[in-house]
């Protein structure tokens, strides 16, 4: 009898385990990897600060998340490899300030029960929604505000068990690509560029004055 509990338990917590599967949204291009900087760009030292909201029944600040955002903005930075050194409370050339959101619906804990309740034969999803608004600031005094929004989204039902799609890996990876977008936008924003071309002196102006061709 007890064997038999045990064998029941251990094919119910398989169903679980087995019967979900979790898919990015695709609401942001996914970033593979990063452009080299152009000769009109140059790394810089970036400084951040950021927090972590969780929004299910009312928005609460979340210290753990917070954490984990962090290290997923610090990896992206490095990944980038457009930055010298980064971190929170140094004196950046760039700095940026960003609140990290992760929304769920409250109405999605029924359909997941009813799931639940039966062996994963009637299926269910809970959508996990990723909100990241961040604001840049230069040294010169320009600012540049961003709002990039995703979402990953776990399917509950028992054909599930087949399909791939990590539960932790997927939200990991789309939080991550988040990240990346913001520093693309950063760089096409003109952050990166030196700051002799960003006070109009570029190569361009000299070429054009000192070549012959051009002399009226």
């Amino acid at each position: 009898m007890l064997k038999s509990l045990v064998f029941i338990s251990l094919g119910l917590l398989f169903v679980v385990i087995q019967g979900c599967a979790c898919f990015p949204g695709n609401k942001l291009p996914q970033v593979d990897s990063f452009p080299p900087l152009g000769e009109e760009e140059k790394k810089k030292t970036v400084s951040y600060s950021l927090s972590a909201e969780t929004e299910m029944f009312g928005r609460s600040s979340n210290p753990l998340a917070r954490a984990v955002v962090e290290n997923e903005l610090a990896d992206a930075i490095r990944e980038s490899g457009y930055f010298t050194t980064w971190g929170s409370g140094i004196n950046g050339e760039v700095t940026i300030d960003a609140q990290f959101v992760n929304a769920g619906d409250p109405a999605a804990l029924i359909p997941a029960i009813i799931t639940g309740l039966s062996l994963y034969i009637i299926p269910s999803w809970v959508t996990d929604e990723f909100i990241l608004t961040a604001t840049v600031k230069t040294q010169d005094g320009k600012e540049y505000s961003y709002k990039l929004e995703d979402e990953s989204k776990l399917v509950q039902w028992l054909p599930m068990a087949v399909v791939p799609g990590g539960m932790l890996e997927v939200p990991l990876s789309v939080r991550k690509n988040i990240w990346k977008n913001l520093i693309i936008r950063m760089r096409q924003d003109g952050v990166l560029r030196s700051s002799r071309l960003m006070n109009g002196k570029s190569n361009i102006s000299v070429f054009i004055f000192t070549n012959p061709k051009y002399r009226g």
